[in-house]
């Protein structure tokens, strides 16, 4: 959640300063904000192309707009997806 904010943040589709608002939030309910101890983002790839928003290998984002609001809702204009080339809109 706070990579997917941090991720749309860059790219310019989230409201600037959301990511530090979900870390905070997460902290508050003691809930991990960072890549676990020991996890190379090679291991995070494989672990994430078996998650549930992962199509054909492909991992997907869902990326915020603003707490409660996504980028793209209602549409697949959301999405982004993560491939061996790198970072694209789906």
């Amino acid at each position: 959640m706070v990579y997917e904010a941090r991720l749309g943040e860059a790219l310019g589709i989230t409201k600037k300063g959301t990511p530090e608002r979900i870390v905070r939030l997460l902290v508050q309910f003691r809930l991990p904000v960072e890549r676990p101890d020991g996890a190379s983002v090679d291991q995070l790839i494989e672990v994430m192309r078996g998650d549930k928003q992962a199509r054909g290998g492909e991992i997907r984002f869902a990326v915020p707009k603003e707490i409660g609001g996504m980028h793209g809702e209602g549409s697949t204009g959301g999405r982004w997806r993560w491939t061996r080339r790198g970072l694209g809109r789906r």
